[in-house]
């Protein structure tokens, strides 16, 4: 029989001698059952009422967040799946949430919760080392940035990572510039040798934060050039010292056009914009660090164009119009038309007329707009000086070069200025030669700003001595082995360095050998060597012998110490002509490493 709550009752009042105790205990059964219903009702609540504020809370996490909005959206999203789920349970046990809770719901929500609370977590931390990225790089100090974590930050955006650590920042260096002569660009060791000596600790170990390296003596110079040239000087393209007790502007300038006048155009097909471009790679290479635009040529009109560079000193454009035109705008007034050359053909001007363009001639001045600098090419024929000229007919540019061939006329490359005439029917170019001279030098020196002093000119020889120098040992450098290994074939020199060092390099990086080893080793395997396939032969044991514990030569190499090598070597080589070969090799490249950078 099924006991109710009235049935209860008067069963007690039967057993019991007290009807007074036996309300009282019908009373308390009632309260009871009255306190479980509340509590039930309140669990529903606080169930119901704990859902939504952590949905909430994901919702508020979610419109705030700056970098992975997705992130905050996902936790939303899996947020309702759970309480979706968690209704679903609710139901399946006829609305009891104690029951669902107790059978499953405790688990579940306890596990959905702890994984909510993570992820907020994981999220928080995530904004604020952004945070602390975001700050420091629009600040002052931005240059402070570690590169790897721009690099870091752009996984995380792009969901390559799901989490991103600020790295702090690097220390700053001390200047470099007031020791560098004006006249010279700044080079990865004038950095290092910066703030009297002090860069070098500091910037060795930004290098090693940035690149992991727990040991100094893992630092190669090389590398750590690329990273000086990255971090401190690819930012600043061109820069150039300001020690003022040396080199100027100006008679960097000057000493570029020299230079570039010496330039052996012999083999070069004017008309041929391949062949003219490889050329005008000389010009980017000497001129680059005062400004060059590669990709601002000439203007083309009618479908011709005068044969040059890109546009060269545009850090110093303004001085050198002031200087040259004596104008402080880019806009000349009565520029005499005598003289200049015409973009149509090439030509130069060699008579005006009053009439002007009305009737076909040349006015006798223009108003003329400086529109840049290029390096062109001239030469003359017949007597008449005339810059070279492409047009985008290819039958008419092998006819200017048959022409120009058969005249015997020799090329010379000259700095000129491209002159727009601005007219409204015409819009005409024309371009005028700069010759560069040391009054123009002294000129643009003092618009920029540098005193032209009278020790340049020598500075700049001793510069030039030393760099023929360098050359003169490379190339002796060359010969000496070329004749001894290679039957005189120069070019087999340093393609076969370069051919080993793509083999060995990375095996003694796997293997932690030092690449001050390769030219050691270079050298005593070529003279064991009968030919240049028994050579890589040699070559290609390398990375056996490192991985042989009983191999000498690998313990030898592995000993990362060049003068215990050499004492191996020569006790390992089976004649005094091999050893001597052996020594005379390492000298050889050695010079020919050292002076290969001139």
């Amino acid at each position: 029989m099924e006991i109710n709550k009235g049935t209860s009752a008067a069963l007690l009042g039967i057993f019991s001698s007290d009807r007074k105790a036996a309300k009282a205990r019908e009373l308390n059964i009632a309260q009871t059952q009255y306190q479980m219903s509340q509590q039930k009702q309140q669990q529903q609540y606080q169930l119901s009422q704990t859902l939504a504020q952590n949905r909430q809370a994901a919702q508020k996490m979610a419109a705030g967040i700056t970098t992975r909005k997705a992130d905050a959206q996902n936790l939303v999203t899996n947020m309702d799946s759970v309480i979706d789920e968690m209704k679903a349970g609710v139901a399946k046990y006829g609305g009891n949430v104690m029951r669902y809770m107790t059978a499953e719901g405790n688990d579940k929500w306890t596990s959905a919760i702890g994984d909510y609370e993570a992820k907020i977590g994981e999220i928080k931390t995530n904004e604020a080392e952004v945070a602390k990225y975001m700050e420091l790089t629009s600040s002052d100090k931005a240059h402070l940035a570690m590169d790897r974590d721009g690099q870091l930050l752009k996984d995380y955006i792009d969901g390559k990572t799901n989490t991103f650590r600020f790295s702090g920042q690097i220390q700053d260096i001390g200047n470099y510039q007031s020791a560098v002569s004006s006249g010279r660009e700044v080079l990865p060791s004038d950095v290092l040798a910066g703030d009297e000596g002090k860069n070098q600790q500091i910037i060795i170990s930004n290098y090693m934060r940035e690149s992991g390296i727990t040991n100094r003596s893992d630092v190669i110079q090389a590398d750590l050039d690329k990273y000086i040239t990255s971090k401190y000087l690819n930012n600043q393209p061109g820069l150039m010292g300001t020690k003022e007790d040396d080199r100027t502007v100006g008679g960097e300038i000057l000493q570029s056009a020299q230079t570039l006048q010496k330039v052996n155009l012999n083999e070069v097909n004017i008309f041929d914009q391949n062949s003219a471009d490889n050329t005008f790679t000389v010009v980017e290479s000497e001129v680059g660090r005062h400004g060059y635009s590669k990709k601002a040529k000439p203007k083309t009109k009618r479908g011709t164009t005068v044969v040059a560079s890109g546009r060269v000193y545009e850090n110093y454009a303004d001085k050198i119009t002031k200087s040259v035109f004596g104008s402080d705008s880019k806009m000349l007034k009565n520029v005499e038309a005598k003289g200049l050359f015409k973009q149509s053909d090439g030509s130069q001007i060699e008579d005006t007329q009053w009439y002007g363009e009305t009737l076909g001639g040349e006015s006798e001045t223009y108003n003329l707009e400086v529109t840049g600098y290029h390096y062109a090419y001239k030469y003359i024929i017949d007597g008449k000086e005339q810059l070279a000229v492409m047009t985008d007919n290819s039958a008419k540019n092998e006819e200017l070069r048959k022409n120009y061939e058969a005249s015997g006329a020799k090329p010379s490359m000259v700095l000129v200025a491209e002159l727009r005439e601005d007219d409204k029917f015409r819009d005409d170019y024309y371009y005028k030669q700069i010759d560069m001279t040391q009054g123009i030098a002294s000129k643009i020196s003092k618009e920029a700003d540098y005193k032209l002093i009278t020790n340049e000119k020598n500075d700049r020889q001793n510069q030039e001595a030393a760099k023929d120098n360098k050359r003169k040992n490379k190339e002796q450098s060359i010969v000496n082995i070329s004749t001894n290994h290679f039957d005189g074939n120069d070019v087999f020199v340093e393609q076969t360095q370069s051919e080993a060092a793509n083999t060995i390099l990375p095996v003694f990086k796997r293997h932690g050998v030092q690449n001050s080893m390769f030219t050691p080793l270079l050298s005593s395997l070529m003279a064991q060597s009968s030919s240049t396939s028994d050579l890589f032969s040699r070559i290609d044991l390398i990375d056996q012998a490192l991985s042989d514990k009983n191999s000498k030569v690998g313990q030898a190499l592995l000993t990362n110490n060049i003068s215990e090598f050499n004492g191996f070597v020569k006790n390992s080589l089976n004649s005094q002509q091999e050893i001597n070969e052996f020594q005379q090799l390492q000298n050889d490249w050695n010079q020919l490493n050292a002076n290969s950078q001139y």
